[in-house]
């Protein structure tokens, strides 16, 4: 998938400068690719993939683009993805009709000279079937594209310079993004700092523009394909009046497949902890799996980590035979799985203090569910110490995309996040869920003098057990100065560090997964 998408944040105005993050630095090890998925030459990256790919998977029933700048994530994708691509410059231009629609339109011309167009006024113009783009690939010559009739017959014509291109890239478009006024006719992509900003100084719009990365051109007249130049999810746009020459719907999954997999997700689900709020632990929604004929809503957070351990064949040896039944909101384990009681705070037999700490930046709302699941295939829970590896931007696209089911599905999985990050997801569930920060705020505050509260590791509780939780630290540390009180010892003005992680590992015994989630701070 085109991951940068996350980082990059294309806004406009007349005059716009917008950031472009460092690319991952990613190792030259060649992945270990899976046997029983079809492969495929092609000469060219289509738009979603990461510019610096040599290895990219598709499946079909996501619709999702996973490359291998993502060490992890692509080894874990590619064996359930339905084809993988490998990028070779000199495979032929027939190569690309392996692709989805629509990127099975797309030329094996050099992506970057597509857009804006370079009319060649040479005396002769090779005619497209007698050279094809595969050759002019070999003889290592420049070439460009352009449209010479009504029907969109394509040729290639040899750019007579070899001159290495200097200064920013300049795209000509025919739509602007949403987020961009319609009144702009440039914005541009620039390293000069961070965040988007505007100015009407055409000086310092000169200077910026000699040092970006990228300029866009508002052109009426550029053909449809240069929404591809779009970073994800623009590259969906389409220009007004003008369709994408043989375009089709995106593909679909086989229906016998999709059905198989709706299936298996029906039937773990249907397990799943339910609350008095109904659906799956808290939303009282009707969900997908509550409509007989599939046409409920769309999947909850949870139904989506789900469907991702089934799609990955997680659940293979997992005990999914007993109930999870929770009509009183409080966990009971799975009657008659393998642990009836069960670990207080954890559910679909997931195994206390079994952890996948992350440590790579998570750059989509597919890669978070993912993450989680690979954590669950394991037993465990994910835990996310560091903001910066779960953007903000990242936060709010799942809000939007599974709205209030963030809550009660992070509550399930108990997955750990910062503070900042668990405050978005339970926002409308005030009374309901509340995040609980570990490592307390008063504690953060007196015991390491920090007030950055934002950035303390937190879960999702139900607000019984956040008050009983608070109710058991405040007894520990009242008992703690009791006890200094009666053996006569000079009170310090706050707990010491080490006492304080000594109450932590007793009042947090039975979730030594929150443990780890705070140790570095005592380290």
């Amino acid at each position: 998938m085109l991951r940068h998408w996350f980082r990059l944040q294309p806004l406009v105005a007349v005059l716009l400068m917008v950031t472009l993050v460092a690319p991952t630095i990613t190792g030259c090890m060649r992945p270990q690719l899976p046997q029983n998925v079809r492969r495929a030459a092609v000469c060219r990256r289509p738009p979603p993939v990461d510019p610096d790919a040599d290895y990219f998977a598709y499946r079909a029933v996501t619709d999702e683009w996973v490359s291998d700048t993502d060490a992890d994530d692509f080894q874990e994708f590619a064996p359930y993805a339905d084809i993988i691509y490998i990028y070779e410059s000199t495979a032929p231009s027939m190569s690309m009709s392996a692709m989805p629609s629509p990127f099975n339109l797309l030329s094996c011309d050099n992506p970057n000279a597509v857009l804006p167009r370079t009319i060649y006024t040479g005396q002769r113009l090779p005619f497209a079937y007698d050279m094809p783009l595969m050759q002019a690939g070999l003889a290592r010559m420049s070439t460009t594209i352009m449209d010479v009739d009504p029907m969109n017959v394509r040729f290639v014509g040899v750019v007579p310079s070899s001159q290495k291109r200097s200064g920013p890239e300049i795209i000509r478009v025919c739509t602007h993004p949403p987020d961009v006024r319609p009144d702009a006719a440039e914005w541009l992509f620039t390293s000069e700092k961070a965040g988007a900003s505007y100015t009407r100084d055409s000086d310092l719009y000169g200077r910026l523009r000699t040092t970006a990365v990228r300029v866009y051109v508002y052109d009426p007249t550029a053909p449809p394909e240069s929404v591809f130049r779009f970073p994800k999810p623009y590259d969906q746009l389409r220009c007004s009046g003008k369709p994408l020459p043989g375009e089709k719907p995106p593909p679909g999954a086989d229906p016998q497949y999709k059905a198989a997999v709706d299936a298996k997700v029906r039937a773990i689900t249907a397990k799943a902890s339910v609350s008095v709020f109904g659906g799956t632990g808290g939303s009282d929604k009707r969900t997908w799996t509550s409509s007989p004929d599939g046409n409920g809503s769309g999947l909850t957070f949870f139904e989506e980590v789900v469907r991702q351990m089934v799609i990955a064949g997680a659940f293979q040896d997992s005990d999914t035979s007993g109930n999870l039944k929770d009509p009183n909101g409080s966990r009971h384990g799975i009657p008659s799985g393998k642990n009836v009681g069960g670990p207080d705070s954890l559910m679909l037999q997931l195994t206390a203090g079994t952890f996948m700490l992350l440590t790579n930046p998570l750059r989509s709302t597919g890669a978070f569910a993912r993450k989680i699941a690979s954590a669950a295939k394991r037993k465990g829970i994910l835990i996310v110490t560091n903001p910066a590896l779960m953007p903000k931007k990242l936060a709010e696209q799942l809000v939007a995309k599974y709205g209030d089911d963030m809550a009660p599905s992070l509550h399930q999985l108990q997955t750990i996040l910062p503070y900042s990050r668990m405050q978005m997801f339970t926002a409308n569930w005030r009374q309901v869920f509340e995040a609980h920060k570990i490592l307390e705020r008063d504690m953060w505050k007196d015991v390491f003098g920090r007030t950055d509260f934002e950035n303390l590791p937190a879960i999702i509780l139900k607000k019984k057990e956040h008050q009983k939780i608070t109710k058991t630290l405040k007894d520990a540390q009242d008992a703690w100065i009791r006890e200094q009180v009666r053996l006569k010892k000079p009170l310090p003005k706050n707990i010491t560090k080490e006492a304080l992680w000594d109450i932590y590992q007793d009042v947090y015994r039975k979730n030594p997964e929150w443990l780890r989630a705070i140790k570095h701070f005592f380290e």
